[in-house]
């Protein structure tokens, strides 16, 4: 018993110290990234949920950050599945080369550019947790449009941010779902259809 209790201790101090190194990254970013703290396991669920374990898919990531929803994409996705993590931020892009597997592609480059990238194909889902409220307008727009031009017509794209903005997605989507998840700050994940 004592030493499941060690084991566990043990786990929980190298997850803290992970989360905690992640978070300080985030607030001194904060004005880029939006955020104060890595994403919670519960957001990260939530998110990754239409990744297809069963099939093969062409996932693209925005904010990449840390690297905790890109690890889970991996975890979860098909073998022949391809994953395109775009970061801008030097801190985070040295934690996600650390990340070793084949089917990640790290962009450092603006979401803005997401059709150079995909080199004719479109994506499948495309996640995202860059900071849409804080950006110039002109940048989110161009964003939007690339979501748009490059998402699969069956597709999807999900936004993590700490707001309720239905009504900001709704000049680009027709169809747009809100779910608030645990998190902190709280956390609502509006899930887009073309």
């Amino acid at each position: 018993m004592n030493l499941l209790i060690g084991i566990l201790t043990t786990t929980f101090r190298a997850y803290m110290l992970e989360f905690i190194k992640g978070s300080l990254k985030l607030i001194k970013n904060v004005k880029k990234t939006g955020a104060l703290t890595q994403t919670s396991s519960q957001v990260v669920q939530e998110i990754i949920r239409e990744v297809n374990p069963h099939h093969q898919q062409i996932i693209v990531e925005f904010g990449a950050g840390p690297g905790n929803i890109t690890k889970g994409i991996l975890e979860r996705m098909h073998p022949e599945s391809k994953l395109i993590s775009f970061e801008i931020e030097e801190d985070f892009l040295t934690d996600l080369r650390k990340i070793n597997d084949s089917r990640l592609t790290i962009i450092n480059d603006s979401a803005e550019k997401l059709d150079k990238y995909l080199e004719g194909k479109k994506a499948t889902l495309i996640l995202s947790s860059i900071p849409i409220t804080i950006m110039p307008k002109s940048v989110y727009q161009t964003i939007m449009v690339q979501i748009q031009q490059n998402l699969q017509e069956s597709g999807t794209y999900h936004q993590v941010l700490y707001s309720n903005q239905k009504k900001r997605f709704s000049e680009f989507f027709p169809v747009i779902d809100t779910k608030w998840v645990f998190n902190i700050p709280m956390a609502s994940i509006h899930t887009c259809r073309i």
